[in-house]
C-alpha cells in the first residue's frame, strides 16, 4: 500500500513538472522578448529570412527552429510515456518503463528550454561587447518614434569618450579648437572634463571650455583664451600666439578619469560596444594661420545594410522593423572635428533624434567616413499608416570653427511591404497604408505613393528597374530587367549612352518554348542590341609635337575670388612617363609670374613657381607609376590661400609643400597645358576635361566624385557632375574639329590649340567621336511613356560583378563583349 502512494505520489510530481515545464516553454519566448528582446526585435516573425538582418537574429532563428524540433520530439516522449502508464494496468514492467520514459523525456525537454535561455544570455552579452546591439528598440506598436526606437542602444547603456580632436601630426594652422565627444550628456562641471598640456606645462586654464550647442551635453569645447566674448582666437584672422595655440610640436588632451554622465555612470575606457574609447591624444601645431575654409560633407544617406553601400535613389524607400546604416564623409584640409546627425520626420516634428559621433585617435587629419546605426521600430509606420518621409541633416566642423551642413531624405515604409502577400492594409500587392497610396490614388508628393512617383496629383504606375541580369554580354543575348510597374502591355527598353545613340533592343520571342509573354509588371527579357555610337562628342585633344593648348579664363563675375585658394583638375593621357627631355604638363601664369608643373626625364613631377624670372620655390615628387596605352589619369594642382601647393595624380598626393608663396598676378593669367613658356618642354599626350574651383578644394573628395563618373563613360553624366561642384570654368576639350576651344559655362570661345602635331578631335576620357562606347546605361519606358533608366535616381543601380577580379561596379552600366551565350530557343533548336 505505501509503494502504491508512493509511486502515486512520484507519477503526481513527474505530471505537475510535465505541465509547469510545458506551460513555461510556451510562454518563454513571449516573456523573454517582452523584457527588451536581449535586441533580437526582428526575430518577432518567426520566418527563417536570412538576407537584411542581423547576423544574432540569423543565429537565434536557427537556434529556436532546431531547438523547437527538439522540444516537439520531448513533448511526443513525454506524451508516450504518460501513454504507457495509463495503459500499464498494474504490471510493474510497464510501470517502470513508463517513469524512465517520462523522466528522461522532462529531463531532455529541461535541457532544451535552459539551453534556449543561455544562447540568449550569451548572444545578449555579446551583442553588447561588440556593439552589435546598436538599439533595436521596442518593435511593437507601442514605440511610434525614432528615440524609443534607439532606447537600450549600446551607447545607451555606456559611458565614454569616442572621440578627441585635433589628433594628428601636424595641423597646418592654429586657431584649434579641442572638442571631445561623448556617448550621453556629461555631468561633470564642463571646466574639468580635459586637462591640455603644452610640452608638460598644464595651460587648461588658459581655455574657455563650454558644451556645444545643440549637442546635450554630449560634446565639449576648449577654444584657447578667455576673452570676455568667449570667442578667443576663433575669431577671422587671429594667429599670432597670443589670441591662438603657439607652434609647438607637443600638445596632450587628457580626458579626467573622474569625469560622470548626467545619470552618475563612471567613464569607461577600452572597447566600449565595438568602439575603441580615446583617454588621450597628441598634436602638433604647426604654423601660425588662420583657417577660414569650411570642411566638406558628401556624400550623405541611407545605406544597404546587406552591402554597406549607399542606397543610389535620390530619396531610397527602407522598411520598420530593421537597422539601417547612417553615414557620409567628412573631409577637411587641416582636420576634421566632428558631425552632429538630426533625424527628423518632415511632418511630424515630434519624431526626431539627435547624435554626435567623431573620427577615433590618431585620424583627425584623414577623411572621416562616419557611420550611424538607426533602428526603425514597427510602431511607427502602424501609427502613421502612411509612409512617412524623414530628413537627415548632418552638420560637420573641422578642428577649428568652420562648419558644413548636409541633407538627405529617406522614406520609411512598414514592415510587410517587402513581403510577396497582400497583408492586413493592404490595397493590392505592396500597396495601400503604410505601403503608399496605389496607382491612381491622389496624392501630394512623391513620397506618399507606393510607385514613388506623383503627377499631377495623382500616383502613376512610373518603372523602377530594380536589376538586370546578367550586366554583360554580346550582342544577341538574352538579359532580364527586374523591377516594379513595367506594366502588362509591352513598352520598349534600350541601350545606349548620352543622349543620343540608344539602340531599341528586341523582346524575346520563342513560341513553344517560354510559356507565356516575355514582357510583365515586374520583368522583362529582351536580346541585347548591336552597340550604337553615342552621336556626341567625346573627344580629346591630343599633343605630339611642339604645340600646346592655351586657355584664357573669362573675367570674374561679381563675388567671384580664389581668395579661398583654388583648384585645377584635368584629365591626361601620358604617351611615356620618361622621356629624353622634361616635359610641361600645366603651366598657370603672366608676364611676371608663373606657377609650372613638369614631368622630369626621370618620370618625376616637378613643381616650379617663378617671379620676374627668378625661382620662388620648387619641389619634386615621386616618380609616377608606367602608364597603360590609353589610360587617362586624373590631375588637380591646388593653391591654398596661404599659397601652400598640393599636387595629385589619381587622388593620390605627390608634391604638397607650404614654402610656395601665394601667386599674384599683375595682369590677366592664362592656363598653357602641353608646353613650357619658352616652347622647348612639348608634352606628348592628350588632355581632356578641365576645370578650375575657386576654392583649394581637397583635390581627394574631387577625385572620388568625379572618377566613377569617369569611368562609366557617360559623357553627360560626367559634365553634371563636374557642374555639381561649382566650377569657376570648364573646358570640356575636343568638342571642336577647328582650333578654338569654348568655355563651356560662359559659352564664349577662350582657348586654342597653338603649334604644330595638335590634333582637336583625338580620342579622348569618353573614347573617340562616333565610336561606339563598351559600357550603356538601359533604358525601360512603359506603356504610358514613363521611363527609368539604369543609371538615374529613381531606382538602385544594378551591380557588375567582374568574373576575374570578383570586383563590384555598382554604376548601373552594361558591359559589352565578344561572349555569346545563345538564348533558350537557339539551345533548344541545336538539341533538336
Amino acid at each position: 500500500m505505501h509503494s502504491f502512494l508512493r509511486e502515486k505520489s512520484q507519477m503526481r510530481t513527474y505530471i505537475i513538472l510535465g505541465v509547469m515545464l510545458f506551460m513555461f516553454g510556451l510562454f518563454l519566448p513571449h516573456l523573454s522578448f517582452a523584457q527588451g528582446d536581449f535586441g533580437l526585435q526582428t526575430v518577432q516573425d518567426q520566418g527563417l529570412a536570412l538576407s537584411g538582418q542581423p547576423l544574432n537574429v540569423t543565429i537565434v532563428k536557427l537556434i529556436r527552429i532546431i531547438l523547437g524540433f527538439l522540444g516537439l520530439i520531448a513533448v511526443i516522449i513525454v506524451l508516450y510515456g504518460g501513454y504507457t502508464y495509463m495503459t500499464a494496468g498494474g504490471n510493474e514492467d510497464k510501470i517502470a518503463k513508463a517513469k524512465m520514459i517520462l523522466r528522461n523525456g522532462l529531463i531532455g525537454l529541461a535541457i532544451i528550454l535552459f539551453s534556449f535561455i543561455i544562447v540568449q544570455f550569451v548572444l545578449q552579452k555579446l551583442s553588447d561587447a561588440t556593439g552589435l546591439n546598436s538599439g533595436n528598440g521596442n518593435n511593437d506598436i507601442g514605440c511610434t518614434g525614432l528615440q524609443c526606437s534607439s532606447f537600450g542602444s549600446c551607447f545607451s547603456d555606456h559611458f565614454a569618450a569616442i572621440s578627441v580632436t585635433p589628433s594628428q601630426e601636424a595641423t597646418g594652422m592654429n586657431n584649434i579648437i579641442v572638442r571631445a565627444v561623448f556617448t550621453k550628456a556629461v555631468g561633470t562641471s564642463v571646466s574639468d572634463i580635459l586637462t591640455i598640456t603644452r610640452g608638460g606645462e598644464d595651460i587648461t586654464k588658459r581655455f574657455t571650455f563650454i558644451f556645444a550647442e545643440g549637442t546635450d551635453k554630449r560634446v565639449v569645447e576648449a577654444v584657447y583664451g578667455q576673452p570676455p566674448e568667449g570667442k578667443g582666437c576663433t575669431e577671422e584672422g587671429k594667429t599670432d600666439a597670443v589670441d591662438c595655440m603657439f607652434v609647438h610640436d607637443d600638445y596632450k588632451v587628457n580626458v579626467n578619469a573622474n569625469v560622470v554622465a548626467s545619470d552618475g555612470q563612471a567613464l569607461e575606457s577600452g572597447i566600449v560596444c565595438g568602439t575603441q574609447s580615446v583617454d588621450e591624444v597628441t598634436f602638433n601645431v604647426d604654423q601660425l594661420r588662420n583657417d577660414t575654409i569650411a570642411p566638406i560633407l558628401n556624400p550623405l544617406g541611407v545605406a544597404d545594410p546587406t552591402i554597406g553601400l549607399l542606397y543610389t535613389e535620390a530619396v531610397p524607400q527602407i522598411f520598420a522593423g530593421r537597422s539601417y546604416p547612417i553615414t557620409g564623409t567628412l573631409i577637411d584640409e587641416s582636420g576634421v572635428g566632428y558631425v552632429h546627425i538630426h533625424i527628423e520626420a518632415d511632418d511630424d516634428a515630434t519624431d526626431f533624434i539627435d547624435t554626435d559621433l567623431g573620427p577615433g585617435k590618431d585620424v583627425s587629419a584623414d577623411p572621416y567616413i562616419f557611420v550611424h546605426e538607426q533602428f526603425f521600430s514597427d510602431g511607427i509606420t502602424k501609427k502613421w499608416n502612411a509612409p512617412k518621409q524623414y530628413t537627415i541633416t548632418a552638420t560637420g566642423w573641422d578642428i577649428d570653427h568652420n562648419s558644413v551642413v548636409a541633407t538627405s531624405s529617406f522614406v520609411l515604409l512598414g514592415a510587410n511591404c517587402a513581403n510577396d502577400t497582400v497583408d492586413q492594409g493592404e490595397i493590392n500587392l505592396n500597396e495601400g497604408g503604410s505601403c503608399g497610396t496605389p496607382t491612381g490614388g491622389s496624392c501630394s508628393s512623391h513620397s506618399v505613393c507606393a510607385s514613388q512617383q506623383c503627377v499631377d496629383g495623382q500616383c502613376v504606375a512610373y518603372p523602377k528597374i530594380i536589376n538586370v541580369n546578367p550586366m554583360d554580354g554580346a550582342p544577341g543575348n538574352w538579359v532580364t530587367l527586374l523591377g516594379k510597374y513595367f506594366g502588362d502591355t509591352p513598352g520598349s527598353v534600350s541601350f545606349g549612352s548620352d543622349e543620343n545613340g540608344w539602340g531599341e533592343a528586341s523582346l524575346v520571342q520563342c513560341p513553344g518554348v517560354l510559356n507565356g509573354d516575355t514582357w510583365h509588371d515586374s520583368f522583362a527579357i529582351v536580346e541585347v542590341p548591336v552597340q550604337q555610337s553615342t552621336g556626341g562628342t567625346n573627344g580629346g585633344i591630343a599633343l605630339d609635337g611642339d604645340g600646346y593648348i592655351e586657355l584664357t579664363p573669362p573675367a570674374l563675375s561679381n563675388g567671384q575670388s580664389f581668395d579661398a585658394g583654388w583648384t585645377s583638375v584635368m584629365w591626361i593621357a601620358l604617351n611615356s612617363v620618361t622621356s629624353s627631355s622634361p616635359q610641361t604638363v600645366f603651366l598657370l601664369g603672366d608676364s611676371t609670374t608663373s606657377l609650372e608643373l613638369q614631368l622630369t626625364t626621370a618620370g618625376r613631377l616637378l613643381l616650379i613657381q617663378t617671379e620676374n624670372g627668378v625661382v620662388k620655390a620648387s619641389m619634386e615628387g615621386n616618380i609616377l607609376p608606367t602608364p597603360t596605352a590609353g589610360s587617362f589619369s586624373f590631375l588637380s594642382i591646388a593653391e591654398r590661400a596661404n599659397g601652400a601647393k598640393m599636387v595629385m595624380v589619381d587622388g593620390v598626393q605627390y608634391i604638397f609643400s607650404t614654402s610656395f608663396p601665394v601667386l599674384n598676378f599683375s595682369g590677366p593669367s592664362v592656363i598653357r597645358l602641353g608646353n613650357g613658356e619658352n616652347g622647348n618642354t612639348p608634352f606628348h599626350g592628350v588632355f581632356d576635361e578641365v576645370a578650375v574651383f575657386p576654392s583649394y578644394a581637397m583635390s581627394s573628395f574631387v577625385y572620388s566624385t568625379l572618377g566613377p563618373v569617369a569611368s562609366s563613360q557617360q559623357s553627360v553624366a560626367y559634365r553634371d557632375a563636374v557642374l555639381s561642384l561649382n566650377p569657376m570654368w570648364y573646358w570640356r576639350l575636343g568638342d571642336s574639329n577647328v582650333n578654338t576651344i569654348t568655355e563651356y559655362i560662359s559659352g564664349t570661345d577662350t582657348g586654342e590649340g597653338i603649334g604644330a602635331g595638335v590634333t582637336m578631335l583625338a580620342p579622348g576620357l569618353f573614347g573617340a567621336l562616333d565610336v561606339p562606347p563598351t559600357t550603356v546605361a538601359i533604358r525601360l519606358t512603359n506603356e504610358y511613356g514613363y521611363s527609368d533608366t539604369t543609371i538615374d535616381a529613381h531606382g538602385p543601380l544594378p551591380v557588375y560583378i567582374d568574373p576575374v577580379t570578383k570586383q563590384a561596379y555598382p554604376d548601373g552600366l552594361f558591359r559589352y563583349n565578344d561572349i555569346k551565350k545563345p538564348g533558350l530557343c537557339a539551345v533548344v533548336a541545336d538539341g533538336s
